[in-house]
């Protein structure tokens, strides 16, 4: 190898160390955020308001306070605003590289269940994927109605006429739940979830025509894997079960 050629293979070794060199600064100095999870499971009892921390971590560790911004993407949120409350932005503290933000959830109007989907928001100086591997910028947070007691579900498959269904859950001579002539109008399916204490209860099927629920539809009324009550046919203009929890 003449002189020529030693001077030129050191000037690329040379300019590959810098590149190098350069990317492993700016590597250090990315700053990249991210949920710790793509999906949170949350459950609250009836009513109750409860709190819970979403955690995002941070590429790089700093010695100051970082403040970052975070949305609710409505778009994708069933949860009623009314009912849950999510902080605008959450802090990373100085010398670290974790941050929560704090979710307050009221288990009210959840129905069979509900989400809140987050979004970290990006900026100059700060970067999220939604195609990362291991992360994403957004979280989908499930919150469910938490049951401490007896969960029971009350399922329907109607017929060709589901308007005329309705029906009512009775506490011992208290009303406790019902639904209205109507109300399934359009519908093939309804299911709803309960979480009874204990006690003696009532459930009365209505028909508005006075011909049942023609097979194959049907009503079911279970508590895990015990039923409660079940029917169908034609049972007139009504039907009740009383069972005991």
């Amino acid at each position: 190898m003449n002189f020529k050629n030693i001077i030129v293979t050191f000037s690329l070794i040379c300019s590959l160390f810098v590149v190098t060199s350069c990317s492993e600064d700016e590597k250090e100095d990315f700053n990249y955020i991210s949920f710790e999870k793509k999906t949170i499971n949350f459950g609250v009892a009836l009513n109750d308001t409860d709190s819970f921390d979403v955690k995002v971590y941070a590429s790089n560790t700093t010695g100051e306070s970082r403040t970052f911004s975070v949305d609710v993407v409505e778009a994708e949120t069933t949860a009623d605003p009314q009912y849950y409350s999510v902080p605008a932005t959450f802090t990373i503290p100085g010398n670290a590289n974790e941050g929560v933000i704090p979710v307050t959830v009221t288990g009210t109007n959840l129905g069979s269940g509900v989400k809140i989907v987050l979004r970290l928001t990006p900026s100059t100086s700060v970067y999220t994927n939604s195609n990362a591997t291991a992360s994403s910028d957004k979280v989908t947070i499930n919150v469910t109605e938490a049951c401490f007691q007896n969960p029971v579900n009350l399922a329907f498959t109607f017929d060709s006429y589901p308007e005329e269904t309705y029906w009512e859950l009775y506490q011992g001579a208290t009303l406790y739940a019902s639904s209205a002539a109507g109300d399934y109008t359009g519908q093939s399916t309804f299911s709803q979830l309960f979480c009874l204490p204990d006690g003696d209860y009532t459930l009365v099927v209505y028909d508005d025509y006075g011909d049942g629920i023609s097979s194959p539809g049907g009503f079911m009324l279970t508590s895990g894997t015990t039923t409660l009550a079940s029917g169908g046919g034609n049972f007139g203009t009504e039907v009740s079960y009383n069972f005991t929890l």
